[in-house]
């Protein structure tokens, strides 16, 4: 009899230990959202490499394939450098866009053009324009500040077929926070449980149509972590795409100093000596 009792109570024990492991395993649709992330994103914690290609289309029939480099830092401080060197992006290949984002504030950004030897930084109206004739704006590529503008609400969960991949995602619906005027006030979202990556996202503008999507075509791995290698953006009112493809990832051999990152040094800097 006692054995009777001590199995059931272990396995009452077991029960209530596999609830609550799995009841704090639970998250909120804001606590999803902050940890949601683009797998676009060309920033990392340490040094990074990335070489990637953005193919854009037009209702047109105008389609455009560029090249470009990016090199990513994050200091110890907690502030966020990006060097994007033009690889191939017709007149304005070797060029250089530096982004710096501190842990709190504002992202900046500045042009270098190597052929008139002229640098500016952007300001907020051109950063919000079309990169290199994308879907994408100068703003995109230093991520998106979805919790600052959007709150949400887990509607469930979803199995989504990723290129061969098979993943599991919590399906999200977001609304404009009260005082945010938005193009997009209410939105869909689709977030990996394993990774947090955005798998896919259906922006929605006031009149309740869909304006603009974002979908990862394809996923892989880089150092035993999952990565995105393929996504595409799409404006739904204009019909345009353009499809994002990481060709390589890699860590440089020493990590980059925070002088790499400096105005100074845009002009002195050499792709060559990275292998470009």
């Amino acid at each position: 009899m006692k054995r009777v009792e001590l199995l059931i109570t272990t396995l009452l024990l077991c029960v209530l230990l596999v609830g609550s492991a799995a009841f704090a395993e639970e998250l909120t649709g804001e606590e999803i959202l902050a940890r949601a992330k683009f797998g676009g994103e060309l920033r990392s914690k340490g040094s990074l490499i990335t070489t990637f290609r953005l193919e854009s289309s037009t209702t047109d029939g105008i389609t455009t394939a560029d090249s470009f480099v990016g090199f990513s830092k994050r200091t110890k401080e907690g502030t966020e450098f990006l060097l994007l060197y033009f690889l191939d992006v017709g007149y304005n290949s070797g060029s250089i866009l530096l982004m710096e984002t501190p842990e709190q504030g504002t992202t900046r950004q500045w042009y270098y053009s190597p052929e008139w030897d002229l640098l500016r930084e952007l300001d907020v109206e051109t950063q919000s324009k079309s990169f290199a004739g994308s879907t994408l704006s100068f703003q995109n590529l230093g991520g998106y500040d979805l919790v600052g503008h959007y709150t949400a609400k887990v509607t469930g969960n979803e199995r989504l077929i990723v290129g061969e991949t098979e993943r599991m995602a919590y399906v999200l619906s977001l609304a404009a926070r009260p005082q945010e005027e938005l193009d997009f006030p209410t939105a869909n979202m689709w977030v990996d449980k394993e990774t947090f990556f955005v798998l896919r996202m259906r922006n929605i503008n006031s009149a309740g149509e869909v304006g603009q999507t974002v979908e990862v075509l394809a996923l892989g791995e880089f150092e035993g972590a999952v990565t995105v290698d393929q996504l595409i953006n799409s404006d739904c009112v204009n019909g345009s795409s353009t499809t994002i493809t990481f060709l390589e990832r890699r860590q440089p051999e020493d990590e980059f100093p925070d002088d790499f990152f400096s105005l100074e040094n845009l002009a002195l800097f050499n792709p060559a000596e990275y292998g470009f």
